[in-house]
């Protein structure tokens, strides 16, 4: 990789979205607040679920939240439905410390290409809380890239019309050192404009952005895991590295 320097531009974008992150991660319907995922009773219709979202909603105190759900159900029959309550005062919160970030590296600011998948494409993404079991979704395409002469073609799913989402892991992942980062993975997010008219997009993964799903903050989220072909070969040391807590306190044993 070549050395280069980080400009101040850079540094301050980069400082100004890490202050953005600790405000949304610790707001009242940020992901550390999240206390609550129910799946409503297969059969439930959404005019039903409407209902039994509005009245969990109507008893619950004004610090608390409640939002509606609905999602595939896991072998593809049809739809499900359910509910999320976002508590403004969660113990998650008062003991959340702050990121551990790795500093701002600009040898992991990469070019790449953006390559559109075929109309309809799935990859079969592994979820957190379904191990074993994997969730069809749909790709808009893939991405590929060299590093110290390697190329790797990793693939991600759409979080808008013009942005793509890349969970992958790499060598520090789960690693027990001063390098150690999430695990599962983290996520990267990758802005693809408009691929269906251009064709192969020119594209830049910073992972300086890379970032800890929302699966790091609360146990009630089901995020995505990287699949085989987004765990990178080597170090990214960039990006955040992982949530701190105080001592003892464990999210995911509330």
């Amino acid at each position: 990789m070549t050395q280069t320097a980080a400009t101040e531009q850079e540094l301050a974008s980069h400082a100004a979205w890490q202050q953005q992150r600790q405000q949304r991660i610790t707001s009242a319907t940020g992901p550390l607040s999240l206390v609550e995922t129910r799946w409503f009773e297969p059969g439930t219709t959404a005019e039903q679920a409407e209902q039994l979202v509005a009245e969990a909603s109507a008893v619950e105190s004004d610090n608390v939240v409640v939002t509606p759900m609905r999602r595939q159900r896991l072998n593809g029959d049809g739809e499900e439905f359910g509910l999320r309550r976002w508590q403004a005062d969660a113990p998650a919160i008062s003991e959340f410390l702050g990121m551990a970030q790795f500093d701002y590296n600009p040898e992991w600011v990469v070019e790449a290409v953006f390559t559109p998948a075929t109309d309809g494409r799935t990859v079969a993404f592994e979820h957190i809380q379904e191990v074993g079991a994997t969730r069809e979704l749909t790709v808009p395409g893939d991405v590929t890239f060299t590093v110290n002469g390697e190329t790797v073609t990793v693939t991600g799913f759409r979080a808008s019309d013009t942005e793509l989402i890349i969970p992958f892991s790499d060598r520090t992942t789960g690693a027990s050192t001063a390098l150690g980062s999430y695990a599962p993975g983290r996520f990267l997010a990758v802005n693809i404009e408009n691929p269906e008219e251009t064709g192969q997009l020119k594209v830049t993964l910073n992972f300086n952005y890379a970032y800890v799903p929302p699966c790091g903050f609360s146990a009630h989220f089901n995020c995505p895991m990287p699949p085989a072909q987004n765990r990178l070969p080597w170090e990214v040391t960039a990006g955040e590295r992982a949530p701190q807590y105080t001592e003892g306190f464990d999210v995911h044993h509330i």
